[in-house]
This record gives C-alpha cells, structure tokens and sequence, in this order.
C-alpha cells in the first residue's frame, strides 16, 4: 500500500456487504447505545437535569471522531481500520497499539454495556444475578452476531431508533428542569 492509501488489491476484492448509511447508522447505534446504557444512569444520578449540557461536547467528540474515521476509511478502503492506516504511514508500532488498543477496547466494552444491562436489568427484576446476566447478554450478542452482519445491522439501527425517541422524550421533559 502506498502514502496515497491506493493499494494493488481492487476496492471491490473487500467484501462489502454494508452500505455507507447502514455502515454509519450501525456505528452511531453502537455509540448511542454504549453511553445511554453504560453512562447515562449513573450520571443523570449525580448531574441531574444538567446532563443534557455535558452530552453536547461528548457528542461533539463522537461527531468528529466519526467523520475523521468515514474520511480515512474511504481514502483507506481495506479491512483492519487505524492499524492500516497507521501501516499505510509506515508507523508500525503506532499499528501495533492502535490494534492492541482495538483488542482491548472489545474486551472492556464489552464487560462494560454487559454488566451494565445487568444492573439495569436487575433494577426491574430484584434478585437477579448480575454476573449471570451480563454473561447471557454476551452470549446473546455472540448468537444474534452468528446470523451475519445483515441482521446485525438492522437490529443495532432497529434498537439505536428506539433508544433515541427514548432520549428525545427525556429531553423534552428534563429540559424544562435544567437550570443554567
């Protein structure tokens, strides 16, 4: 691969089986649904209603951050993300990193929005096991993951649309609340 980020290997050799928006709206779901469910209880508990300014500049980050990697995966287009482009600089210990950090972040998230489903979960079922929970939910993600990105895909979109109407109403009735 070159500087340029032109490879010998064909943009269509890459299996694409996601289009740009499915691709986007996959990511923005995984964003959306990793800070409501991994954050936002435990903020709002100690922000109250002043958590809907701190989520601008958080938002902001996630915005940029997104477009910055859309940008370097269309100049970029193979499979691998920061470690290849990285690579494609020549900084093969900064790609070392970047996909160690990438291992790493999966394990961490994933622990993360499971044990964090389980105390939601147990917060509406008292007495349920939270370790045992979190360890089915990864379970289902692994079985749902089993039935190819497709599927995935419109789950995570399907789940991301209700989770932002779930926002969009708490918004509307916190708003009112906040005090600047």
């Amino acid at each position: 691969m070159t500087v340029s980020g032109r490879s010998t290997q064909s943009k269509s050799s890459a299996a694409r089986t996601l289009g740009r928006t499915a691709a986007t709206l996959m990511t923005a779901g995984m964003i959306i649904g990793t800070g409501i469910f991994g954050a936002l209880g435990a903020t709002a508990e100690h922000a109250g209603a002043a958590l809907l300014v701190a989520m601008i500049p958080g938002g902001l980050v996630c915005l940029a951050t997104g477009i910055s990697g859309a940008q370097l995966g269309v100049n970029f287009p193979r499979h691998g993300g920061a470690f290849i482009w990285a690579r494609a600089f020549h900084l093969d210990t900064v790609a070392f990193l970047a996909g160690c950090c990438y291992v790493g972040q999966g394990i961490v998230g994933t622990s993360v929005v499971s044990l964090a489903f389980a105390h939601y979960s147990a917060q509406l079922i008292p007495g349920l096991p939270i370790h045992l929970t979190a360890g089915a939910a990864v379970l289902v993600v692994i079985a749902l993951n089993s039935f190819g990105i497709s599927f995935t895909s419109k789950i995570i979109i399907g789940l991301m649309l209700v989770i932002v109407a779930l926002l969009g109403v708490f918004v509307f009735f916190a708003a009112p609340h906040v005090e600047v």
